[in-house]
This record gives structure tokens, C-alpha cells and sequence, in this order.
């Protein structure tokens, strides 16, 4: 059985220490050309692979636990410009606990505004985020993914 709980607490930590937290990508990624992040903590193993072109990403992110896979989400977006990856990943940092996952949250500094609108637990959810600056949307993200049970 997953405790859902751990399991969270643990997806919050793992994305803190790696994208969100300037983590770096690890040297030689199992698919190539892609960007690939890992966190492990006793247990548990997060991967985060993702591929950015011109326009837009796609990406995946998996929790293993003793080696088994038993949750992912799975995100496609629109390339942010530059001037926004900074704040997007102080707004993911900030807003950890809540963001990309069930719930919505918001994030606000001088002209950039974040936004998230989350569905359903943690077993099964999907959502979508978004960054105005002045009002206007410049960056856009939807996400889905739960439990993966064997």
C-alpha cells in the first residue's frame, strides 16, 4: 500500500531539488536529447525527462519506490521566455506543496503573476498553469498523472 502522504511529501522535496530548485541536469540522459533530473531519498526515486524545442516542452516525471514505478505525471507546455523561467521556478519553489498537483495556488511579483488550477487526488489529477505578465499570458502548461498500481 502507498502512503499518499509520504508519497507527496517526498514529490514536493524531489521537485525543490531538482527543476525548481536550479538542480542540474545529470551528464549522460537515458533518452537522447533530453534534459533529465534525479532525486533519491531513502526508498524513493524521482526522474524528471523532459524535451524543449522552440515553442513548447513535453515531459514526464516518475516515482519509483524500491525500484518499482508508482506514480507519474506526465506535462506539455509552451516554451517560457526567458525572462520568465526565473520567477516560474520561484513560483514551483514557493508553491510546492500545492502546485501540479489537486489544488489551486497563485503567485505574485511586480508585473508576473503564476497561476495554477488543479483536479482530483493525488491517485488521479490533472491541471493546468499559466504566467501573464501585465495581464497578457506568456507562458502555458497542462498536466496529468496518479498512482501507477501493479
Amino acid at each position: 500500500m502507498i502512503n499518499f502522504e509520504e508519497l507527496k511529501s517526498f514529490i514536493v522535496e524531489a521537485r525543490k531539488n531538482t527543476y525548481a530548485g536550479g538542480g542540474k541536469p545529470v551528464e549522460k540522459p537515458l533518452l537522447a536529447s533530453s534534459y533529465q533530473l534525479e532525486y533519491r531519498k531513502g526508498n524513493y526515486f524521482y526522474r524528471d525527462i523532459y524535451f524543449s524545442g522552440k515553442d513548447n516542452f513535453i515531459g514526464q516525471e516518475v516515482v519509483y519506490l524500491k525500484d518499482e514505478p508508482i506514480w507519474s505525471m506526465v506535462y506539455c507546455g509552451s516554451a517560457e521566455p526567458p525572462e520568465v523561467t526565473d520567477f516560474l521556478k520561484k513560483s514551483l519553489f514557493s508553491l510546492a506543496e500545492k502546485c501540479r498537483f489537486n489544488e489551486e495556488c497563485e503567485f505574485e511579483e511586480g508585473d508576473f503573476i503564476y497561476e495554477n488550477k488543479g483536479e482530483g487526488e493525488l491517485e488521479q489529477f490533472h491541471g493546468k498553469e499559466s504566467i501573464s505578465i501585465k495581464g497578457e499570458k506568456v507562458y502555458k502548461l497542462r498536466y496529468q498523472g496518479g498512482s501507477i498500481f501493479k
